[in-house]
């Protein structure tokens, strides 16, 4: 039967074209700062921060190391109601977790009540936005 309707195609064929879905880019996230400021947390993607329509929100968190051989992370976050959090630490994992980020990556931090960064959280994904112009 098949063969008459369609002509000779076989049924695998058809049965392929009618009930292939539509293609889609992938899993897609826009999160722009986000702060806890009871449990001192920030949280946020450097794209979708940069992309915001507000002009009073960013985020980063960088590293810096010295000939001694020291280093120190730095990282801070506003949110759209100007609510900023910022913490540093010597602590190597959380140095090399300021090191791995990407200008595109998602950033959670926390810091402790002196100011410390206590936890250091990165990701790399796809489901980001690059930064617009």
């Amino acid at each position: 039967m098949l063969k008459r309707i369609f002509g000779g195609y076989s049924g695998f064929a058809v049965a392929a074209v009618l009930f292939a879905s539509t293609g889609h880019a992938g899993l897609k996230a826009a999160d722009t700062v986000s702060i806890d400021s009871v449990n001192r947390t920030a949280f946020g993607a450097f794209g979708s921060v940069r992309n915001s329509a507000n002009a009073v929100e960013f985020m980063y968190c960088y590293a810096y190391h010295y000939a001694s051989g020291s280093s120190t992370a730095v990282c801070s976050a506003r949110n759209s109601a100007g609510v900023t959090l910022t913490c540093s630490s010597t602590s190597a994992p959380i140095v090399a977790a300021a090191d791995s980020l990407s200008g595109d990556s998602q950033l959670y931090f926390q810091a402790d009540a002196s100011g410390n960064c206590v936890f250091v959280r990165t990701l790399n994904s796809s489901q980001y936005p690059p930064k617009a112009p």
